[in-house]
């Protein structure tokens, strides 16, 4: 599988990411496994999940990073793999409550450490904005946590293209990296609600 630097970064990955937004729902464990063992066979090193995925799920908790941090354990395998996940997604259960700040989003990055068992993460995504925040309190503790070493680079989830300005602008001026990537919701299987 071919593979490529994510520009910006030093991260070098297959241009194929494994999306695990579904371990633990329509997934299990034993075939979580084994589609990580085939991808890596493939020559796949790029995973992707969130520390939201299977909350909707009572009782399953971040069942997509816990079957990974599993898989990596059991293969041995945090070397090979560059793992993104995400964080400041909002409540299931209080969706109207926005959780991008500094101490929400640092309980669901170190929640993914420990359970994804890296003492860093290659790439975070800040899941969800806050327009109400100024986009500069966003970019600084998100840089707090490069600087501590808990992420190597981060990025952001579902931000309009206003905000990824507004970003790119701060950073620029205060010579800080900002966000690396946008991962924003997409389908090639299906057209987007409300457009055409």
């Amino acid at each position: 599988m071919k593979k490529q630097i994510i520009k910006g970064t030093g991260l070098k990955v297959s241009r194929i990411c494994l999306g695990a937004g579904n371990f633990g729902d329509t997934i299990d464990r034993r075939q979580a496994f084994e589609l990580l063992d085939r991808f890596r066979d493939l020559g796949g090193n790029f995973i992707d999940t969130a520390n939201a995925y299977c909350r909707w799920i009572p009782g399953m908790g971040n069942s997509s990073e816990q079957y990974i941090g599993a898989w990596l354990k059991e293969r041995n395998a945090f070397s090979e793999m560059v793992v993104a996940t995400k964080g400041g997604h909002y409540d299931f259960t209080a969706p109207e409550v926005m959780r991008v700040n500094k101490e929400a989003v640092g309980r669901d990055l170190e929640e993914s450490l420990r359970t994804l068992g890296r003492d860093h993460i290659d790439l975070y995504w800040l899941h969800r904005d806050d327009p109400s925040v100024d986009i500069g309190e966003i970019l600084g503790f998100m840089e707090e946590f490069a600087v501590q070493g808990k992420i190597r680079y981060y990025g952001a989830s579902n931000f309009t293209g206003k905000r990824l300005e507004e970003a790119a602008d701060y950073a620029a001026l205060h010579g800080i990296r900002g966000f690396c990537g946008v991962s924003n919701q997409w389908s090639a299987a299906s057209v987007n609600p409300g457009k055409t």
